[in-house]
């Protein structure tokens, strides 16, 4: 676990070295009908959804909003039980939209994931493969840890205090 945090970390400052690339030059393969999940989402609701939360909170465009967010929720779909999972979708609805636009299998993580091939460590999807989803939205890997904490406060304020701590373990390297 110290390898793969550390990993991260050398991911993340790559990262910010390198820039973020302009998402016009990305593939769309996670941003297919992402305005579909946004207005969904807050159909007969009084309240912001998650996606509108992002972009206004974090300035980045829906398609990335609902891209990032995917990426984060498959991982936690992935790797919840089935209980934690089902809770966290009865606080957050447009959860289970937003995490089935992703296939994170589709994202190879690059030069980390290629390491967690080396090192054996293939218990299916990782951050590794969340940092590829997010490099394909034309989102800098850094950006993750802004995404992160908007996502569990966002959660917390639903009412889901008990999943955020599951949530930030899961995505620690982020945080």
């Amino acid at each position: 676990m110290k390898i793969k945090w550390k990993l991260l970390c050398v991911m993340s400052v790559l990262g910010a070295l390198i820039g973020p690339v302009q998402a016009e030059e990305r593939s769309s393969a996670v941003m297919e009908g992402d305005e579909a999940v946004s207005s969904k989402a807050t159909q007969g609701s009084g309240q912001d959804s998650l996606v509108d939360t992002l972009t206004s909170r974090l300035g980045v465009s829906d398609q990335q909003a609902s891209g990032g967010a995917g990426a984060l929720l498959a991982l936690a779909q992935a790797s919840l039980s089935g209980e934690e999972w089902g809770q966290l979708t009865s606080l957050i609805p447009q959860a289970g939209a937003l995490a089935g636009k992703v296939d994170l299998s589709q994202f190879d993580g690059g030069t980390l994931g290629t390491l967690e091939d080396l090192l054996g460590d293939d218990k299916g999807p990782s951050m590794a493969n969340v940092m590829g989803a997010f490099d394909n939205l034309g989102l800098d890997v850094t950006s993750i840890s802004s995404f992160v904490p908007v996502i569990l406060d966002y959660l917390q304020q639903q009412g889901g205090a008990e999943l955020v701590d599951t949530l930030t373990q899961l995505w620690a390297p982020s945080v």
